[in-house]
């Protein structure tokens, strides 16, 4: 598992908080030439979360010499990275920056709880919950992915070169393919 997600405010990052070590068996295979077994290590992440990106520091530093007119007078002025606690004082100065997620989503996350409901409990709806948009589209083609762009607000696929890319190399673009083919006449 690695950490990756959206924290839901451009301040933070995902990273791992838990890691450890896999060393693996791997078979690398040349058909008729040889084929040895090589030992590869990977660091997994076993636990995520959001903390404030590195680059934030500094802005959060220069931010902090000028008070805002809409918000209190105190504003910390040097923050530790791997410290939750400064950036949770930060939530309680400006909770309306708290709606965002502070646990970033990993595969092994289980967000839902394990404890049933008992009975004559009624399941209640959370209001306000703040769900992040999904951005993810299916991929243009599978085996011709490196031939297309996707815009990934309309997840539109469109062909990485252009017409006029082919006409001077005296071909045409076929949309479809989007390679540059010999004309047909």
């Amino acid at each position: 598992m690695r950490c990756a997600g959206c924290c839901g405010d451009e301040g933070l990052e995902c990273v791992p908080v838990d890691v450890y070590n896999v060393t693996m068996e791997i078979a690398r295979i040349k058909p008729h030439q040889s084929q040895h077994i090589a030992h590869m290590s990977f660091l997994q992440h076993s636990k995520c979360d959001c903390r404030p990106k590195k680059d934030v520091k500094n802005k959060q530093e220069k931010w902090a010499q000028k008070p805002r007119s809409d918000g209190p007078s105190y504003i910390p002025q040097t923050w530790s990275l791997h410290d939750p606690q400064p950036w949770q004082s930060f939530l309680m100065l400006y909770p309306e920056s708290g709606k965002s997620r502070r646990v970033c989503p990993t595969r092994m996350d289980s967000r839902k709880s394990k404890r049933g409901k008992g009975k004559g409990q009624k399941r209640k709806r959370k209001k306000g919950r703040y769900k992040p948009p999904s951005f993810h589209c299916e991929p243009c083609s599978e085996r011709r992915k490196h031939l297309f762009v996707q815009d990934p607000q309309t997840c539109k696929c469109s062909c990485k070169f252009t017409d006029s890319r082919c006409k001077s190399r005296q071909l045409e673009l076929n949309e479809r393919t989007c390679r540059c083919e010999k004309p047909r006449r």
